[in-house]
């Protein structure tokens, strides 16, 4: 064969391997995911995920991307032989609500997609912040977050005027809360503005000196009222304040003098002796006849309730007010005696030889009863 006639058939097979050999780019390349969701998005702030492209065949390729919708990928991607490569895909909202969009892959022929969607939100206002903090939009948090404000920040609140942030507080030139009295304690609150309290000037050494304050000088002391005592007296001499100064002088007659008591007041003072101011009977405010027992036994609450037992055939316990009304009265079947009882809280409790009871202090009901083990025949 010549060498002419060989070159054109080597010319006609190749073109007829070629042809054989046609493989649509679905077969050699893999996508995934085969969609792609990016879910909620707020306006401003992008968010990217990719996409795997993997080249099943040993040689490189080099593939055109085209994206449409609110989304962006770059143009072209080169994936080697045999490799699989990472494509990023971005989502930026412009407008709120559900977005949609496709990434196409091709190398000039029918194109792989991929389908995209997402949704955008708006970014919520954040509250004002006090000086020197911010508040701004955390993303990863879904929420505004507050935080320090930089150094040299400006900064001012009604208590400083042309201030600067410093680690997180505004400092600057005070705008100023004296009031001229010396007698007030000068402050500025950043939410309240300047406030005064009054100054609490020590109490004098002196008994006949009470402390004062005066606006010009400040804490100074005042003479107490002449006649106030000052230190023990008695019948024959009193030590009284008179004009700031503790003096000894002869208690006059008249002069009150021991101590009162609910069956007698004070007596008073006669040539030098104490005379006591007569007896009285007290009266009585109301009185209760008691049917079964011998002496008085009973607790009060803090009201001056008081609480008792009665025992006969039945046990009953009482309670009056401290005006002597019967507040209830409660039968005890499973109680033939009474050895102890005692209010604690809201509860009243007995005891006999073999149970213990307790009841409701405000009405006498009952809450609960529990069988004790007998003390043995002259136990104390």
């Amino acid at each position: 064969m010549s060498p002419r006639r060989l070159v054109a058939a080597a010319l006609l097979m190749f073109v007829a391997c070629d042809r054989g050999t046609v493989t649509p780019i679905a077969d050699e390349l893999d996508v995934s995911p085969a969609s792609l969701d990016f879910g909620d998005v707020y306006l401003g702030f992008p968010a990217t995920k990719v996409i795997g492209v993997g080249n099943r065949t040993v040689a490189d390729r080099r593939l055109d991307v085209v994206v449409t919708g609110p989304f962006w990928a770059p143009p072209q991607l080169l994936v080697p032989g045999g490799a699989q490569v990472e494509l990023a895909v971005t989502f930026t909202p412009d407008t709120t609500g559900s977005a949609t969009g496709t990434l196409s892959i091709s190398e000039g022929g029918e194109p792989l997609t991929v389908a995209l969607r997402g949704n955008g939100l708006d970014v919520p206002a954040c509250a004002a912040a006090p000086a020197c903090r911010v508040n701004v939009f955390e993303v990863a948090a879904g929420a505004c977050v507050e935080r320090v404000a930089g150094d040299g920040t400006t900064c001012t609140n009604v208590c400083i005027a042309n201030g600067t942030c410093s680690s997180g507080v505004c400092l600057g030139t005070s705008s100023g809360c004296d009031d001229g009295d010396r007698c007030t304690t000068d402050a500025c609150d950043p939410a309240r503005g300047c406030t005064h309290l009054p100054v609490e000037c020590a109490m004098p050494s002196n008994p006949c000196k009470a402390a004062a304050c005066d606006p010009v000088l400040g804490c100074t002391e005042a003479d107490v009222r002449d006649g106030t005592s000052c230190g023990p007296s008695d019948c024959v001499t009193s030590r009284v304040c008179v004009l700031g100064a503790c003096q000894a002088l002869a208690t006059p007659d008249g002069t009150s003098c021991g101590t009162a008591t609910p069956c007698q007041a004070q007596g008073s003072c006669a040539r030098g002796a104490c005379v006591s101011a007569p007896r009285s009977v007290m009266n009585e405010l109301w009185g209760y006849t008691f049917p079964s027992i011998p002496y008085f036994e009973g607790v009060s609450d803090a009201a001056q309730n008081l609480y008792w037992f009665e025992c006969g055939a039945v046990c009953s316990a009482v309670s009056f007010t401290r005006e002597g009304v019967e507040r209830w009265r409660t039968g005890v079947a499973n109680l033939p005696e009474v050895q102890q009882h005692l209010l604690e809280g809201n509860r009243l409790f007995a005891r006999s030889r073999d149970r213990l009871i307790a009841l409701e202090a405000s009405d006498g009901s009952g809450l609960w009863s529990v069988a004790m083990t007998p003390e043995p025949a002259g136990a104390p």
